[in-house]
């Protein structure tokens, strides 16, 4: 059996083999899109319509959304198959500023908060049998997760997270740490959706004659539209829970210091 072909990145160094087949990274998607949301937010939203069918016309506008800017991801995918994924569409496509913000977010937000959230999922449904582990009762302090230090910070911000919740003195109540988390993550994500679907506006442009092995159909209505949709959801987030996502978007901000002084300890060394 023929070696799989490597990738070479737009510097021209080889990254990492292509490995994965269709089944393989079928077996990925799957696993990423189906977690805890499906189990939760749900009865969630169910509460809030108030019905069946305004309950499955969200999710049917959700899905189309969805469907709308998985499209488009694989257009960048099949155009730059660099290692890297949306990190390297977004240097690309804006500037290595939001590339490396992308990198950030995802280590001090996105990620870690999907770390949090699945655990406090976790917590929820294995409370009901076990009430000493509750959602509200438990407190368990983080371990030494590896050697790496990147996943030891990363493991214990995700552990502080966990023990953050917002609270709302009209009431004395502590609000749902499921939904405060998903809004600290979901916010912060959208941003970075936001900027890579119209990233497709500006390289079509920049890149007219690139090879393209896909091209997605319904441009440039299809991605204008998710990007409305996206934009629309980012708003709302943003205005009826403040509280919840200001968090995320301070530490969007925070990565362009770090940037900006990376960038001189590189010129300095470079010297």
């Amino acid at each position: 059996m023929a070696a799989p072909p490597s990738v070479t990145s737009s510097e021209g160094a080889r990254d990492f083999v292509q490995g994965l087949g269709v089944f393989d990274a079928t077996l990925l998607v799957v696993g990423i899109m189906i977690g805890s949301g499906i189990l939760i937010v749900s009865a969630d939203m169910a509460r809030q319509i108030g019905g069946p069918g305004g309950w499955l016309l969200a999710w049917g506008i959700a899905g189309l959304l969805t469907l709308a800017g998985a499209l488009f991801y694989g257009e960048w995918a099949a155009m730059m198959p660099w290692a890297g994924g949306q990190y390297v569409f977004l240097r690309e496509a804006c500037s290595p500023l939001w590339g490396f913000l992308y990198g950030w977010t995802l280590f001090l937000v996105i990620q870690t908060g999907m770390i949090a959230v699945v655990s406090v999922a976790f917590v929820r449904f294995l409370g009901v049998l076990w009430s000493v582990i509750a959602e509200d009762r438990c407190l368990i302090p983080p371990g030494h997760l590896s050697e790496g230090w990147a996943l030891l910070v990363q493991g214990l911000w995700a552990a502080a997270l966990v023990l953050l919740r917002t609270f709302h003195p009209e009431t004395g109540t502590y609000g749902n740490l499921y939904s405060n988390l998903l809004d600290y993550v979901i916010s912060a994500a959208l941003l970075f959706y936001i900027l890579t679907i119209l990233g497709i506006f500006r390289l079509r442009a920049k890149w007219p004659d690139r090879e393209r092995p896909y091209r997605v159909w319904g441009y440039p209505i299809v991605p204008a539209l998710y990007i409305v949709g996206a934009g629309t959801t980012l708003a709302v987030l943003l205005h009826h829970r403040t509280a919840t996502t200001w968090l995320g978007f301070i530490l969007v901000l925070a990565g362009v210091p770090v940037y900006g002084l990376l960038r001189y300890i590189r010129a300095r060394i470079g010297a």
